[in-house]
């Protein structure tokens, strides 16, 4: 087994002999992943082989998250979590969001969180200097594959779980074989519960009213009237997501640990907005 690097960059593999399909994957792996690569040319079963999951299945056929992300809702800390950092978005508890995959290291995230069933996490970031906003975001499974190509470039559907941030005293780093690839260790955070209970309760109940009172333009934004049902605590997180807030109002609402502050914004916005 041998590879060489052109002046250009174009990375050789070339190998004597029989290897199994995981031996040379492995290799592969290890070599192109050093050199953060863009493509596969040439051997279209080794871009399979990193890229699309052993047990890809189109569609919804997947229940990723059943128990095996349930120990994220109860735990305090997760360590050596993948990121995927992006510009201009946020992604909330109970909130989906449909991407497009194509980056070598974030095809392998979707190939490692669909086979193991595990989480990665959504954190803002500002490409103009290159930095994340802040260190903090939401960890998120795969909900749904939309399409995929037999090179892993696809078309998902995530779902927010969880809010985190760094944990203290934390720097991100990358682990061999993974393309470059940022991983971290996170603590999760939640709603307090310090609020009064007659004034979460007044909040709640005066937010199923304004919502009935604002029903023209709240379907406008959700989509009919079928989120009436949800929590108070999902459905501030839903009209965030929806809302065509600036970034730096829906970070203030990811940042937020109240439930009733945060209804409160999202109505007043609703309230005020002119199309």
């Amino acid at each position: 087994r041998t590879h060489v690097v052109s002046e250009d960059g174009i990375v050789g593999l070339g190998l004597s002999g029989n290897l199994r399909d995981g031996s040379w994957l492995n290799f592969a792996r290890r070599v192109l992943s050093s050199h953060w690569w863009h493509d596969v040319n040439g051997c279209p079963k080794t871009a399979q082989g990193l890229f699309v999951p052993n047990k890809e299945v189109v569609g919804k056929a997947r229940d990723v998250s059943s128990r095996h992300v349930h120990k994220y809702a109860i735990s305090d800390f997760a360590h050596g979590i993948p990121m995927f950092p992006i510009n201009g978005a946020c992604l909330y508890p109970a909130t989906e969001m449909q991407l497009r995959i194509f980056e070598p290291r974030y095809k392998a995230m979707v190939k490692q969180c669909v086979e193991n069933k595990e989480v990665f996490g959504f954190i803002p970031k500002d490409d103009k200097n290159n930095k994340f906003v802040d260190t903090i975001g939401t960890i998120a499974y795969v909900k749904e594959i939309i399409d995929m190509s037999p090179d892993g470039e696809s078309t998902i559907v995530i779902k927010g779980l969880r809010r985190f941030k760094f944990k203290k005293g934390c720097s991100l780093r990358t682990q061999p074989g993974s393309f470059g690839l940022n991983y971290a260790d996170i603590q999760f955070f939640d709603d307090t519960s310090d609020d009064s209970d007659d004034e979460t309760f007044a909040t709640t109940e005066g937010f199923g009213t304004e919502l009935q009172l604002l029903a023209a333009k709240a379907q406008r934004f959700l989509g009919g009237d079928q989120h009436l049902m949800t929590s108070a605590h999902d459905m501030s997180f839903l009209l965030a997501d929806a809302l065509p807030a600036p970034q730096q109002l829906k970070m203030r609402w990811l940042k937020s640990m109240s439930t009733a502050d945060r209804l409160n914004e999202t109505i007043e916005f609703l309230s005020n907005y002119k199309r």
